[in-house]
């Protein structure tokens, strides 16, 4: 679970383990710089991954909250919109509807 796995093949081999690692796989060559090996417990979010760290620091400035902020307001807005333009008509034919029915209970 623990075992660092190379995620093109699967070698589980001791050229993968420990913090002097193979910048290439020796099973299949893949480059493990660019796609670096991991264990199934970072696979699976039970333990962070060096790149995964590194990624958080470099990535918090609070970037990512105001992009969430600023896309749940564009959609809020077009949802608005959206209910704008849609409800006049169907209040009209609601209208319609119920005025056609009064004048056939009348006559």
């Amino acid at each position: 679970m623990l075992a660092k796995t190379c995620l093109s093949c699967g070698y589980r081999g001791p050229a993968l383990q420990g913090p002097a690692r193979a910048l290439r796989c020796p099973g299949c060559g893949a480059d493990l710089y660019a796609r670096p090996p991991r264990s199934y417990a970072e696979l699976e979010g039970f333990l962070p991954s060096e790149d995964t760290i590194d990624m958080h620091v470099a990535g918090s400035t609070g970037r990512g909250r105001r992009q969430r902020v600023r896309r749940a307001r564009s959609f809020a807005f077009r949802v608005l919109v959206m209910g704008l333009i849609i409800t006049p008509p169907l209040v009209v034919v609601a209208a319609a509807g119920a005025l056609a029915a009064i004048w056939m209970l009348r006559g």
